[in-house]
């Protein structure tokens, strides 16, 4: 009795296992890394004001940026802890 008890559970657990391979499986041919997004003709151009009003096409990620940006956002109630903000 306790050899069909050991067998049952090692039935089991392959089983689980075998379960729990295929879900891995599926999930990771099924998955994309990035969504797939349609875009409209005109969401892919914009006006600018400054080229008189001319279309021009919204760049890419994948581009060489154009600007170098930076931005700085002060700390929580930064005034109140600084002692020379009002010098600056």
């Amino acid at each position: 009795m306790e050899l069909f008890l050991n067998l049952f559970c090692a039935l089991v657990i392959l089983a689980l296992l075998g379960i729990l391979v295929g879900i891995v499986i599926i999930y990771a041919t099924t998955s994309d890394t990035f969504a797939v997004i349609e875009r409209l003709s005109d969401e892919k151009y914009f006006i600018d004001p400054a080229k008189q009003n001319t279309k021009c096409p919204f760049p890419y990620l994948e581009q060489e940026s154009s600007i170098d940006l930076s931005v700085i956002v002060p700390s929580y109630n930064e005034e109140e802890r600084c002692k020379y903000c009002d010098v600056v």
